[in-house]
């Protein structure tokens, strides 16, 4: 029998067919295009998670004459987290030479000491808090092994008072990259309201959560010698003022590895194109919530979609989209639990912006350092800790969507699904995932349109199994449905016992079977 092969998804079919009998295309000679196929745009690559670093408004606190906030809530460290993930190949210690004053250019000095008997290569720091007017990044570039380098990072303090910076390193080692990830609390002065103006007042970033000059003095004979001086008579001279060199160790948490090859692919596949095998062209189910529920093996976690304006984070399995328990289970992981409420924190999307607040807890709750009001919504502008209770620590990341639009599904028109259909709420999910404590019987993922998942932690949705690709394909949300859509062609996805190639997208329903690496699910849809 003469064959021909289908330009669109690549499989054989009879040469007598006009459509192909998998992708339901019309199958043409090599060289013709289809009509109406389009490729992706933009230049994130599909599957690689993306942070914005905005300035947003001044937190919730309590606010002094001189426009400073004194409330500090619970700095949360990553390296309490229960999964480790991998080994952190530096150290870094870090040292202010200078009093950060609101509205003024300033500097941190950084040592970074390789460990590794392996080089680092494009090594890069970037440090960001809500009281820096943006982001501050610096390229250190080749480490050597055992080499320590010094680096100055220029920032601007924007919002005087106490804040959380964040800072995270990226490099390669060997063919993988690396992120590392730490936080420290830093404190911004406000610009003084009148000279001459005493030193001993002057916040400085010594310790963890930083203190006054005047504390610092009774254990450090050279900022003694700094108050012995004449009161400063000018914002010059205070900004000229140099503190005594410490350098600090700061905390390095293993935050995510990804292969250079697996880096490579997401790119490549931003240009690729969508099919949807014909057998499931009549899969349609609208709804907000998809459930995976895990068939085997016994331990594997249920994977939740919540597709909804309204994502609820608590201790009720009922009633909570997120479940906060303190794990592993003994009595004092239920009484530290049980100050946690039933609906903690609510989080909202509102005209395509993202905000948290708390739900009227009993004990209170905090957003990267600062404490959440109840009476008024929190922006989230980038990833962050929330605190429940001051016992449960929540990583919260927003995930960019790979797709400037549409998803780019070549043979969508096979699809019987409906024609009208509400926008997104807005692009790309949210992953929650614990700090200090484990996932309870299921995860769940706040998502818009698009959350990929694989074995690497980049992903929204991560897979410890070592079957499963890095970043093997993404759960989409599209038209009012959800969609599985995979990467890559390893014969590890699959629906209902078809085997899923690459770049094959398929609508999902209630009762399908799918199998993800060596674990199997099913299917549970609701409105």
């Amino acid at each position: 029998m003469e064959l021909i092969i289908c330009q669109s998804c690549k499989r054989m079919n009879a040469a007598t067919e006009t459509r192909c009998r998998y992708c339901g295309l019309p199958l043409l000679a090599v060289g013709q295009s289809q009509p109406g196929a389009f490729a992706t745009e933009g230049d994130t690559p599909r599957g690689l998670p993306v942070q914005k670093h905005t300035l947003t408004p001044p937190p919730i606190a309590k606010t002094e004459s001189d426009g400073s906030t004194t409330e500090l809530a619970t700095t949360v460290s990553y390296t309490s987290r229960q999964e480790k993930g991998g080994e952190v190949p530096m150290t870094l210690s870090a040292y202010f030479p200078r009093v950060l004053v609101a509205g003024h250019l300033s500097t941190v000095h950084f040592k970074i000491q390789n460990l590794s008997d392996q080089s680092l290569e494009q090594v890069e720091i970037i440090l960001v808090a809500k009281g820096l007017q943006e982001s501050a990044k610096e390229l250190v570039g080749f480490i050597a092994p055992q080499e320590q380098r010094h680096v100055v990072v220029e920032l601007i303090p924007a919002q005087p008072g106490p804040w959380v910076m964040t800072y995270s390193l990226k490099l390669k080692k060997d063919v993988k990259w690396l992120g590392l990830i730490g936080t420290k609390a830093i404190w911004i002065n406000p610009v003084p309201s009148s000279f001459p103006f005493s030193l001993g007042q002057v916040r400085i970033n010594r310790g963890p959560k930083g203190c006054l000059l005047l504390e610092a003095a009774k254990s450090d004979a050279d900022c003694a010698s700094l108050l012995a001086q004449p009161p400063v008579a000018s914002v010059t001279d205070l900004l000229k003022l140099k503190l005594p060199e410490k350098y600090e160790p700061m905390e390095l948490a293993f935050d995510y590895a990804l292969s250079v090859e697996a880096e490579e692919n997401a790119r490549q596949q931003q240009t690729r194109q969508l099919i949807i095998p014909v057998i499931f062209a009549g899969h349609v189910q609208t709804g907000a919530v998809l459930r995976l529920l895990p068939i085997k093996p016994p331990n594997a976690l249920a994977q939740v979609f919540i597709a909804r304006s309204q994502f609820k984070i608590g201790r009720s399995r009922k009633d909570a989209d997120f479940v906060t328990w303190l794990l592993p289970q003994n009595p004092a992981n239920y009484e530290r639990t049980m100050k946690i409420s039933r609906v903690h924190v609510l989080a909202e999307c509102r005209d395509g912006r993202l905000y948290l607040r708390d739900a009227d807890s009993k004990s209170g709750s905090s957003f990267d350092g600062l404490r959440l009001p109840s009476e008024k919504w929190e922006p989230i502008t980038r990833r962050a800790a929330l605190t429940l209770a001051d016992e449960y620590f929540l990583d919260v990341q927003p995930f960019a969507s790979a797709y400037p639009s549409e998803p780019p599904i070549k043979n969508l028109s096979v699809w019987k699904g409906p024609s009208d259909y509400a926008p997104p709420l807005a692009r790309g999910c949210v992953r929650f995932v614990p700090i200090n404590s484990s996932l309870v019987d299921h995860n769940a993922v706040w998502i818009f349109t698009d959350a990929t998942f694989g074995s690497s932690q980049t992903n929204p949705v991560h897979f410890h199994d070592d079957s499963v690709a890095e970043i093997q394909g993404r759960f989409l949300y599209f038209r009012g449905a959800f969609w599985l859509e995979n990467c890559i062609d390893n014969s590890s996805v699959r629906i209902n016992g078809q085997n899923l190639k690459a770049d094959e997208i398929v609508p999902l329903i209630a009762g399908d079977l799918v199998q993800i690496g060596t674990a199997d699910f099913q299917v549970e849809i609701q409105s």
